[in-house]
């Protein structure tokens, strides 16, 4: 096993073979529970890439807060002043 340094988010990465993830999965495992994330290698070639699970509710939050930031909130209970093409 070796790690790379992964320079856009600065997150050491581990690389594994898969006969040696296979010969430790439960460690490797521990590992991405706790933030890790490995390359999984084959001959030298990535295979895939294991990675913590991601929170769907704090993705969501970080969506909603992002929007929250841009949006212009103007008043949506008036009616409009133009026609609507669906009343015709």
């Amino acid at each position: 096993m070796y790690s790379v340094q992964h320079h856009e988010q600065d997150i050491d990465m581990k690389n594994v073979s898969i006969i040696e993830l296979r010969a430790n999965l439960s460690k490797y495992l521990t590992l991405v529970q706790h933030g890790e994330q490995i390359n999984v290698t084959s001959k030298g070639n990535l295979m895939a890439t294991l990675t913590p699970p991601v929170s769907q509710q704090d993705t969501a939050r970080a969506k909603l807060e992002k929007l929250a930031k841009t949006a212009v909130i103007n008043d949506v209970i008036s009616p409009v002043k133009d026609d609507w093409d669906a009343l015709k």
